[in-house]
């Protein structure tokens, strides 16, 4: 898979896929994008009811994600993350190393965690820090049977435009099969037909403002059978 550095607005990089002519992150800073929606608007607002996290990504892509979530958490003892990247095309390793993700976090503790993370191997949990562990799934979505109850969603594939497949009711109907109570999704995309879909599966929507000059986001969540 073809894939170059990009410079984003807030000075982190991300990848450009030319096979589907797309970035992993937001042209508007990376690192912008994640914190805002996936750490603020996700991890955060979940860290404040549970405790232990099983948490399932998405389009684990370079990486950044998964190595915030760790940061966030690498200090709190009471606190355990079991987090759980889907990504059927893995960019290499070379490349996800050029990014330089600990540097731009000024946290070069986070260099060997990160590596650990990519070099996972596939399938297999892997304690990374003894408060969080972390399992590759480097499968296509569709092949992925869940095998427990998860509390947060990052749902970060292409966008819509991109990989129209990914943003399909059945895609989603999947995954509600894995949900715990009040189980939270976050993800930056915030289409109406989207959102309604969701609403229409079992989920309570909340239209955040969106990173940067993005005017919304979404977090969803998980009311099934009590949906209204």
């Amino acid at each position: 898979m073809p894939l170059e550095l990009l410079l984003t607005d807030d000075g982190s990089y991300t990848l450009y896929s030319s096979d589907f002519q797309e970035i992993y992150h937001s042209r508007q800073g990376a690192l912008t994008e994640s914190m805002h929606v996936f750490i603020k608007a996700g991890l955060e607002f979940v860290l404040g009811k549970h405790k232990h996290i099983e948490l399932l990504e998405v389009g684990f892509g370079t990486g950044l994600n998964a190595l915030l979530s760790l940061q966030v958490i690498k200090n709190l003892d009471d606190i355990r993350i079991n987090y759980h990247g889907i990504e059927p095309i893995l960019p290499p390793y070379a490349m996800v190393e050029a990014l330089a993700y600990p540097c731009q976090l000024d946290d070069f503790s986070l260099e060997k965690d990160f590596k650990a993370i990519h070099q996972c191997p596939p399938f297999e949990m892997r304690t990374i820090k003894e408060n969080f562990a972390f399992r590759l799934l480097p499968i296509p979505f569709e092949q992925f049977m869940g095998d427990r109850a998860f509390n947060l969603i990052f749902y970060d594939a292409f966008a819509p435009s991109h990989h129209e497949a990914m943003w399909q009711p059945i895609v989603f109907e999947k995954i509600t099969q894995w949900l715990a109570p009040e189980a939270v999704l976050v993800t930056y995309c915030a289409k109406g037909v989207f959102k309604r879909m969701l609403k229409e599966l079992g989920f309570h929507i909340e239209s955040l403002p969106g990173p940067g000059r993005k005017r919304e986001m979404t977090r969803a969540i998980w009311i099934g059978n009590g949906k209204k």
